[in-house]
């Protein structure tokens, strides 16, 4: 189930405070990635969705080796399934370092998804109280009356593009 607020769509990630942006890099995360997690916060088990599927860690080079955000991908039948998204504590709440975590990171699932010939299509869970959230940041749809969302191809290759630049997301 997703319950990670889109807090700003930006070109990468920001400061909150100052809105300076930083270039990120998104790359599978490890075994050792994932152990060091635990003393940090983070509210989910991680080593469990590596065991399960492909995760990936997102870092700010620039700024050290922090793991700002991660991300639990599958691939299925004609898309990708988004299974879990977390942004590290600090970029969380109020008082967040930086925003554009969530994002960036559901920009990655339908990049990966354009990669795969699936046309940037993603699915995922939410939660009920952010259906509506999800509609209006990412452009994300309903399916019938459940929680389950997609992201059909005119709105991932709008996030691709935001993140990732235009020459992404389309398919020659």
């Amino acid at each position: 189930m997703i319950d990670e607020l889109i807090d700003k769509l930006t070109e990468s990630i920001e400061d909150a405070r100052s809105g300076r942006s930083f270039p990120t890099e998104i790359q599978p995360a490890t075994r050792d990635d994932v152990s060091r997690l635990a003393d940090d916060g983070w509210r989910f088990d991680w080593s469990l969705q590596l065991s399960m599927g492909e995760v990936y860690k997102l870092t700010v080079p620039n700024l050290g080796r922090l793991v700002h955000g991660l991300i639990s991908l599958s691939r299925d039948d004609g898309f990708v399934q988004v299974n879990l998204i977390e942004s590290h504590p600090e970029n969380v709440g109020r008082n967040k370092k930086y925003v554009g975590v969530a994002g960036n990171l559901f920009a990655y699932a339908t990049k990966v998804a354009f990669e795969l010939g699936f046309n940037g299509f993603i699915a995922f869970e939410a939660k009920s109280e952010l259906i509506s959230h999800y509609e209006e940041s990412l452009g994300a749809r309903r399916i019938g009356g459940s929680q389950r969302m997609y992201l059909d191809e005119e709105a991932a290759t709008k996030l691709v593009a935001r993140y990732f630049g235009a020459n992404h997301g389309h398919r020659a």
